[in-house]
């Protein structure tokens, strides 16, 4: 009784997400077939070649998350879509390949672009023993991602960036060839000014400030600066010369933190390895004036030879469970209820990702939404209570 409530609640929301996929899928097929919208989803191809098993210039669109929602709908398009079935031996379990090229995914929370996608599908892996338990083997050529808004980042790039930055805090770090940070201030970085409450009103207020700063301080300039600084247009103070970054601003900033490392690799202890070959990060504040959309803050990130890998036991030290054929098909009817719904709420357990060159951006980022922030005050919690009660062992997030 208690494994089929079990069951039972497990494969209950499973279904749910899975019917309304499928709802989406007849909606866009009958889209394609009338040459119309239905219930606000759109279908649009250029070509099929059925014998290759490849599509042409695909677009599709659907709808926003509510009919009374005012955010955009979904839009996807790709240039080709081409499968390539294959049958699978013990040494080479792949039994589907798929090849997206330059796949375009908006939706109202970020914008997803990458040069090729490409998805191995391999048969029982840890039975053939060419993975650690992945199904499938993601490789993203060239990816952008770019995030609206750090106060709505989606699930999926969530539970990534807590798994990475819970890794490098909590983690076991094998190698690290270099890694250096550096921390700029800006003139203003005690926050000149008032909130603005409408960002219309910036041009106005700036102007205000700056003509009474020049007037406050035009009598001590002219008495300490140099002859040969002095000569500028109308005493103006000389700009301020930002580091030279790939990430490089004309405007000032009021603090600009940078990061970059080679050779990171990072076990998570949980049995998943991230490895970097090499990765750049620049967060940009300004507390001083909002821009004209109202954002004081950005963040960028590049990467480059990124993999983030499930370990096989035997690399982990841990002893090897004996598992022949007869036994790993007698249990597996029995895991399928925990897989579907695994693969329906955390699809990203079973894959092992590889990203050669990765762009990441967020318009507007929130020091309190970021993650290394929150974990941060996490680790000091546990050292605190690690001193104070004693209390070890507890489990690192991931």
């Amino acid at each position: 009784m208690v494994y089929a409530s079990n069951v039972r609640e497990t494969i209950a929301p499973a279904l749910c997400i899975i019917g309304l996929y499928l709802y989406s899928l007849v909606c866009l097929m009958l889209a394609y077939v009338l040459g119309g919208a239905v219930s606000g989803h759109t279908l649009r191809v250029g070509r099929i070649k059925p014998l290759e098993l490849t599509v042409w210039n695909v677009n599709l669109r659907l709808p926003p998350p509510s009919k009374l929602s005012a955010s955009p709908s979904t839009f996807a398009s790709f240039t080709s879509l081409c499968i390539i079935p294959r049958l699978p031996t013990l040494t080479s379990p792949t039994f589907l390949t798929l090849t997206l090229t330059r796949p375009h995914f908006t939706t109202p929370l970020c914008t997803v672009t990458v040069d090729s996608l490409t998805v191995r599908l391999n048969l029982f892996p840890t039975l053939a023993r060419v993975s650690a338990g992945p199904w499938a083997d993601v490789t993203l050529e060239m990816l952008r991602l770019r995030v609206y808004t750090s106060g709505r980042t989606p699930n999926d790039v969530k539970r990534l960036r807590e798994a990475l930055v819970g890794t490098l805090l909590f983690g076991e770090i094998l190698r690290v060839d270099e890694f250096k940070t550096s921390i700029f201030f800006g003139p203003d970085f005690a926050g000149r000014g008032r909130e603005l409450k409408n960002p219309h009103e910036m041009g106005a207020d700036v102007g205000s400030r700056k003509e009474e700063t020049r007037q406050d301080s035009g009598s001590e300039e002219e008495k300490d600066m140099p002859e040969s600084e002095g000569e500028g247009e109308k005493g103006e103070s000389a700009p301020i010369q930002a580091p030279v970054s790939v990430f490089a601003s004309s405007q000032p900033d009021d603090l600009l933190v940078q990061a970059h490392t080679r050779r990171l690799h990072v076990h998570d202890r949980k049995g998943r390895i991230y490895t970097f070959g090499y990765a750049s990060a620049c967060l940009r504040r300004t507390w001083g004036a909002a821009d004209l959309e109202g954002q004081r803050g950005s963040y960028h990130m590049e990467a480059v030879d990124s993999q983030w890998r499930k370990l096989p036991p035997f690399v982990l030290g841990e002893k090897i469970k004996n598992m022949n054929a007869f036994r790993y098909f007698l249990t597996l009817p029995f895991s399928i209820p925990h897989h579907l719904y695994t693969l329906v709420h955390d699809p990203l357990r079973y894959i092992d990702l590889s990203v050669p060159h990765a762009f990441i951006q967020f318009d507007d980022f929130r020091i309190r939404d970021a993650e290394l922030v929150n974990q941060g005050f996490e680790m000091l919690s546990r050292m605190l209570l690690g001193r104070e009660f004693g209390m070890s062992g507890m489990a690192a997030r991931g």
